[in-house]
């Protein structure tokens, strides 16, 4: 899961980067807000980042014990403390990575 604004801004920046005539990032939300639609679309930049009915869809298959929410932000602060943490979830040992390198991804890889 990550952070709902700076999801959107890296969406919106996404297609930016693609040449996509999306207009500015305020007016988007603005138009989201104004103009709810039950049907998603690409433009639905600021409510895919509201989690709240995709877990509650998850959470009706499957109980919370079968389930592991990572948090964007804090895998990429201390991913090596995140990887425990999910292999710990998964009853995986918990393994030295000694200097082994996690993958990072760079600004606007989203």
């Amino acid at each position: 899961l990550r952070n709902p604004v700076e999801r959107a801004l890296s969406h919106h920046n996404h297609d930016l980067a693609k040449d996509r005539d999306v207009g500015s990032l305020l007016d988007r939300c603005e138009k989201e807000v104004s103009h709810p639609s039950s049907q998603r679309t690409r433009e639905d930049i600021f409510r895919r980042g509201l989690y709240v009915h995709q877990v509650e869809r998850i959470l009706a298959h499957f109980p919370p014990t079968q389930v592991l929410f990572v948090i964007s932000e804090r895998y990429r602060a201390t991913p090596l403390a995140e990887l425990r943490r999910v292999r710990a979830f998964l009853g995986l040992p918990d393994r030295a990575v000694g200097g082994e390198a996690l993958p990072r991804t760079q600004q606007g890889d989203d």
